[in-house]
């Protein structure tokens, strides 16, 4: 009796089937507007990698899904699906290939984020909290867009704003004191507790001033001003002064630089997202250049002195 034998296929041709099957529309055929996508996927120079990634993530799931016009492919189902790294690669991926239109990932990912931290507060505080961060914050980010002034850092510091504004706005609730209230008084002690803070809440203090939520009150600053330091000389029993500046020591500790991408990554030429400090984990940072003590300071210990 002879028996019917099938040669396994190769890993090019398993991935051009499952892809197909995937993306494939209500007509049978390739979804037209996800054909970048399967050229894409079917052009990759590792096929096992990326059919390991049609097992292991939710991404495909989500291709099927739009390729049966089950979801519009669009940036509006992104806005409604979990913010996670699967989702913002795969939306990256998309406008990288033309398959949706250009936008600002790190921009757009600050509206779902501020919905999150919205759902945390009590109505009061959520309801105040989100028009100052929509039509302050959010406001100015987007007219820095479209000048093409925009930039990581103002993002970070935007998001850094709206934070601190809800935890300055638990702080009055749990002292008993509404917005409306609040004395400079008030302010300085929350200053006191918080300094750092205080200096992140001039923005909102501002609004509140213009809106007419709040009276004209001012954040505490930091001392700008060093200590002067007075250093002997043993040799001729004179003194000099001299202004120390505190600065960031070169033995700081760097961050190192994390990706948010997903993994397995099953096109290895495409970085979707730009790399993001991470202020979490120290790693190494180069050595120090040792300096030679000035003369006038020889009573520092030889120590202190020495390269390291």
């Amino acid at each position: 009796m002879a028996e019917n034998l099938q040669r396994p296929m190769c890993g090019h041709c398993a991935l051009k089937e499952k892809t197909t099957a995937l993306l494939s529309g209500p007509d049978g055929g390739i979804n037209p507007r996800l054909r970048p996508v399967y050229e894409a996927l079917i052009s990759g120079p590792r096929p096992q990698t990326t059919l390991y990634w049609f097992t292991r993530s939710t991404g495909p799931a989500t291709l099927g899904a739009m390729a049966r016009d089950e979801l519009e492919i669009s940036h509006a189902t992104f806005d409604t699906l979990p913010a996670d790294r699967t989702n913002t690669y795969l939306r990256d991926l998309l406008t990288a290939l033309g398959v949706l239109p250009p936008f600002h990932a790190e921009l757009e990912r600050v509206s779902p984020w501020l919905e999150e931290l919205l759902g945390t507060l009590p109505a009061g505080q959520s309801e105040v909290l989100a028009r100052f961060a929509r039509w302050q914050v959010l406001s100015r980010l987007r007219r820095q867009e479209q000048h093409g002034t925009l930039t990581h850092g103002a993002i970070s510091a935007a998001r850094a704003t709206i934070v601190v504004t809800a935890r300055f706005m638990n702080w009055l609730t749990e002292h008993g004191t509404d917005l409306a209230d609040i004395e400079q008084g008030d302010l300085d002690r929350f200053a006191e507790e918080h300094r750092a803070r205080a200096l992140a809440l001039r923005p909102f203090l501002a609004w509140c001033a213009r809106t007419g939520l709040g009276g004209d009150l001012s954040a505490a600053t930091r001392p700008t001003t060093q200590p002067a330091v007075t250093l002997s000389d043993e040799a001729g029993g004179r003194t000099s002064s001299c202004s120390c500046t505190t600065t960031r020591s070169a033995s700081t500790p760097a961050s190192p630089v994390s990706s948010s991408c997903s993994t397995p990554n099953p096109w290895p030429g495409f970085v979707a997202c730009a790399p993001t400090r991470s202020p979490l984990t120290p790693s190494a940072s180069p050595r120090p250049r040792s300096t030679p003590s000035p003369s006038s300071c020889r009573a520092r210990s030889t120590a202190s002195s020495a390269p390291t």
